[in-house]
C-alpha cells in the first residue's frame, strides 16, 4: 500500500504541471522517482528473501501435522505393553504436553508483528508448550522415556523407537531450516523499513514534504491538497 500510494503521489505531483516546482530538490519529481524505484527494489528483495523462509515454515508445518495423531497411538500402545503405573503416567504427561492438553485449557492471542511477512495474529498459541522449539523437546523426552523400557517394543514399525528416533531428527532438520533462512527475511525487511520510515530522505518523510509543499502553494481547503491529503503513509510499527 505503502508503494501505491507513492505512486499515485507522483502521478498527482505530474498532475499539477508546472505548478508544481518545489525549491527543496529532494521532492522534485525526478528525486521521488528514484526514490520509487529504491523501494520497489526492496520490496522485491524481501519477497526473494521470503520464499525460501516459506517454503521452510511449510515443510515443517506438513511434518508436524500428524504429530498429535501419532502421539495418541504411541500412549495407547504404552498403555497395553506391560510396563509399570509409574512409567505410564511419565508418558501420559509429556504427551498432554505434545498435544497441548492441560486441565484449564488457555488461549493466548498472538500480536501481528508488521515486520514479518506472515500475520501472526490470525493465530493463537497455548500455554501448552505447542511452540515448536518446545513440542521437539518433549518429543526428545518421550523418545528417551520409551527408550528406557524393555516393554515397549510395538510391532507397529512407525511406532517403534527406531522410527521414532527418524522422526525426531526430521523434526529438528525441518526446524533449524526455517530458523536459518529468517535472517535473510529479517534484514530484507529491516531495509524495506529503513527506507520507508526511518533512513533520512525515507518515503514518508518526503511524502510529507510533498504534501507541506503543496499545502503551501493551493492552501489547506483546496481540492488539490486533499488528493494529496487522502494518500497515507504511516508507519505501522508505531
Amino acid at each position: 500500500m505503502f508503494v501505491a500510494n507513492f505512486v499515485a503521489l507522483i502521478k498527482l505531483c505530474k498532475m499539477l504541471g508546472t505548478d508544481y516546482n518545489p525549491s527543496n530538490a529532494d521532492i522534485k519529481v525526478t528525486k521521488l522517482e528514484a526514490w520509487l524505484l529504491l523501494a520497489k527494489a526492496s520490496l522485491k528483495a524481501l519477497n526473494v528473501a521470503a520464499i525460501p523462509w516459506m517454503r521452510a515454515v511449510n515443510a515443517r508445518d506438513l511434518a508436524f501435522k500428524k504429530l498429535d495423531a501419532l502421539v495418541t497411538r504411541i500412549i495407547n500402545s504404552v498403555i497395553q505393553c506391560g510396563a509399570d503405573e509409574d512409567f505410564i503416567k511419565d508418558a501420559q504427561t509429556i504427551c498432554r504436553k505434545l498435544q497441548g492438553k492441560r486441565a484449564t485449557p488457555k488461549v493466548e492471542t498472538v500480536p501481528d508483528d508488521p515486520n514479518t511477512p506472515t500475520d501472526e495474529s490470525i493465530k493463537s498459541i497455548s500455554a501448552s508448550q505447542k511452540g515448536f522449539d518446545d513440542r521437539i523437546n518433549n518429543f526428545d523426552k518421550l523418545l528417551q522415556l520409551l527408550l528406557s523400557e524393555a516393554k515397549y517394543t510395538p510391532n507397529e514399525t512407525d511406532l517403534a523407537t527406531a522410527a521414532l528416533t527418524t522422526l525426531l531428527s526430521d523434526f529438528e532438520t525441518k526446524n533449524a531450516a526455517v530458523t536459518d533462512k529468517y535472517p535473510d527475511v529479517l534484514k530484507a525487511q529491516l531495509d524495506r523499513n529503513k527506507l520507508l520510515y526511518t533512513a533520512t530522505g525515507n518515503g514518508a518523510e518526503l511524502s510529507g514534504k510533498v504534501k507541506h509543499y503543496v499545502r503551501s502553494v493551493y492552501g489547506p481547503t483546496s481540492p488539490e491538497f486533499h488528493k494529496f491529503a487522502a494518500l497515507e503513509f504511516h508507519n505501522p510499527t508505531k
